[in-house]
Order: structure tokens, then C-alpha cells, then sequence
């Protein structure tokens, strides 16, 4: 049999075996740990300072003879065709593209609001009349009878003075009728002029208020060319300069006529260009060439999408030095042309910018160069 003594030192021993072993344990764990995170941590960090991929490009040099813009041909002799009082479209009789003749049908509007009103207003004029025939006949009877002197000079004053008033009355109320009766009339669109649909703004049964426009009609073959220039264009550009365009697989000259005074863009005017030869159609998108030595003479070409624009309007992009780190260089949009955006800043052809997501770089960042191809 254990003594008490023997039971106590044998509980002890236990307790330090127990009390060993998990030392031993958290040891190990400790060792097992710090094993697997100084194996880890080198990754991690060559992941987080890996160069970012990044689509690069080389600035080419612009043309030093010409001054390329992109513009827009447009009709001058455009005819919107509203509708006068409004109403219910019944009758459609025309499609974009359809050749009209002056005074054709367009459409029609339902007619029977327009011929209700036509009649209340023809009714309210034969009662005018009625009144104002019987306002007369009592100032011709009163007539006679004070130059008999069997009525007092009052009466026929008075009878005077309501003739008047009738007459008045008839007036307004043969004008109401005879505009509801044009009105009536206006429920059928007609063609302004010889021409072509080119918009058509409506749609069957569409229900439509006074005013609201119709058809869009092109009469004449007077066009010109819309291009938004950059100021530094402007600059060298004179009233009067003929520049050539190319559209599609033709080609054509035009003289520049007019600048607006309102902004088209960052440092941007719209310039009117008279054509004069060539046959663009309306709305079709042309090539402009002008003369433009000086204004290219730094002037290179790049994406559009390599430009970055601050919230105060500058324009940047950004340029990779040797070692593929970036940084930030200010740059002047000359023009969008069909072979790019070209500008000018501090920067030489052959040089590598980035193409595309440069807003989602930052400067000094090391970048992976990947060739960037439109």
C-alpha cells in the first residue's frame, strides 16, 4: 500500500512531465512558425516591389508639313419640319433617305381635334354676325324715329355705341375662325422644299406637342466642314486658307470662312470650312490637311489614350527612363487626328511612353514594358 508521502511526490512528477512535454510543444510550434514566415516573407515582398505590367509605346514624329484635323460635313440648307399645333400621328408617309419634292406629304395628324374647333370657331362667328346685323338694323330704326322726334337722341347714341361693340365683337371672332380653319389645315406636313429626309423624329400614333419637331430636311447642295482647332493652329491659321480633305475614297479643298468664339475643348475653337470641290455626304467624317510647319515643328504623335488629364484641364503622360521607372511630363493636345493624338511637350521621338492605363500607375513606379499595339 502508498503512503500519502509516496502519492504526493509521484503527483508532483507527473505534473512536471505534463508541465515539459507542452513546453516542448509550443517550442516546436514557435520554431515551426518562424521557419515558415522567414520562408514566406522574401515572396511576399518580391511580389509587392515586382514591376507592374504596363502597355508602352514610342512617340513618333509628326508631319512637318501639315496640320491634320478631323471635322464633320453638314448641310447648309436643313429645314426642321415641326408641327404647328400638336396631336396624334396617323400617317406616316416618308423614311430617312427618301427624295421629297416641295409641297409633298410628309404626315398626318389627326385631323378631327383641329375640325371641332375649326367649326366652334366658324359657329362663334356666325353669331357675331347675327348680333352685329341686329345692332345696325336698331340704329337704322332709331334713326328714323329721332328724326321724327319720337325717340330721344339717347337712345340712338346708345344703339350707336353697341353697334360698335358688335362690330368689334364680329372682328375677333372672323379672325378666331379663320385661324382655326388654317390650323385645321396644318394637320397635314407638308415639304418646305426639294430635299431629303435626313432625321426623322417621329414614330406611328406618337403623340406629339405644338412645336415638336417632325422631319430634318436637307435642300441644296451647299455644305461645309465643322473641325474643332486647337489655339496654336489658330495662331498660324488665316481667314481664307484652303486646306484639302479626303473622305472615304474621295477627296475635295476647302476654304476656311469662320472660327466661333466659344471653346470646342481644352484650348479649342470650332472653325467653319466652305467647301470647294468635292462631294461629301452630310454628316460623313473627313480628314483636313492645312499647311502647318510651324505649328508641328516639335510636335510629336501618340495614342489619345496615353493622355492623363488633370482636374485643371493640363493634359500629361507619362515617360519611362531607362530603367523603366516613369515620370510625369506635361504635354499641349494640338490635334486628334486619324493617326492619333498630336501634341507637344518636352518630348523627343523614340521616346517610350505609356499607351493605356497610365491613370492607374504613379510616378517613379517600375514598370514591365509591353508593347503596345492599336
Amino acid at each position: 500500500m502508498t503512503s500519502p508521502a509516496n502519492r504526493s511526490a509521484q503527483n508532483v512528477s507527473k505534473a512536471s512531465l505534463i508541465s515539459g512535454a507542452a513546453l516542448l510543444t509550443f517550442t516546436s510550434l514557435v520554431a515551426s512558425a518562424s521557419v515558415f514566415l522567414v520562408g514566406c516573407a522574401p515572396d511576399a515582398t518580391s511580389r509587392m516591389d515586382a514591376p507592374k505590367p504596363a502597355l508602352t509605346v514610342r512617340v513618333r514624329a509628326a508631319d512637318g508639313e501639315h496640320f491634320a484635323a478631323v471635322g464633320t460635313v453638314r448641310s447648309l440648307g436643313v429645314h426642321e419640319v415641326a408641327t404647328e399645333t400638336g396631336g396624334r400621328v396617323v400617317r406616316l408617309y416618308v423614311n430617312v433617305g427618301d427624295q421629297v419634292r416641295q409641297g409633298q406629304i410628309l404626315a398626318e395628324l389627326d385631323p378631327e381635334p383641329l375640325r371641332l374647333e375649326a367649326a366652334r370657331a366658324a359657329a362663334g362667328a356666325q353669331a357675331a354676325k347675327v348680333g352685329l346685323d341686329g345692332a345696325r338694323r336698331e340704329v337704322r330704326r332709331l334713326e328714323a324715329l329721332v328724326a321724327a322726334g319720337a325717340a330721344p337722341q339717347r337712345d340712338l347714341d346708345q344703339a350707336r355705341t353697341a353697334a360698335s361693340e358688335a362690330e368689334q365683337q364680329d372682328r375677333g371672332a372672323s379672325a378666331q375662325a379663320a385661324q382655326a380653319a388654317r390650323l385645321a389645315r396644318t394637320a397635314v406636313i407638308r415639304a418646305p422644299a426639294d430635299g431629303v429626309i435626313a432625321t426623322r423624329h417621329v414614330e406611328l400614333s406618337a403623340v406629339l406637342a405644338a412645336g415638336a419637331p417632325m422631319f430634318a430636311l436637307e435642300s441644296g447642295n451647299r455644305r461645309e466642314i465643322l473641325a474643332a482647332l486647337s489655339g496654336d493652329v489658330l495662331d498660324t491659321a488665316k481667314i481664307g486658307d484652303v486646306a484639302v480633305f479626303r473622305y472615304g475614297n474621295g477627296s475635295g479643298s476647302a476654304r476656311l470662312v469662320g472660327v466661333s468664339s466659344q471653346a470646342a475643348g481644352v484650348d479649342a475653337r470650332m472653325a467653319r470650312f466652305a467647301i470647294l470641290d468635292g462631294a461629301p455626304p452630310s454628316g460623313a467624317a473627313v480628314e483636313l490637311r492645312l499647311a502647318g510647319g510651324a505649328v508641328n515643328a516639335d510636335a510629336v504623335t501618340a495614342p489619345l489614350s496615353a493622355l492623363v488629364a488633370a482636374r485643371s484641364g493640363e493634359r500629361r503622360v507619362l515617360r519611362l527612363d531607362d530603367r523603366n521607372r516613369l515620370s510625369a511630363v506635361p504635354v499641349t493636345l494640338i490635334a486628334v487626328t486619324p493617326d492619333g493624338a498630336r501634341i507637344r511637350g518636352p518630348l523627343v521621338p523614340g521616346q517610350r511612353i505609356v499607351a493605356d492605363g497610365a491613370e492607374l500607375l504613379r510616378v517613379g513606379q517600375t514598370v514591365r514594358p509591353i508593347p503596345f499595339t492599336s
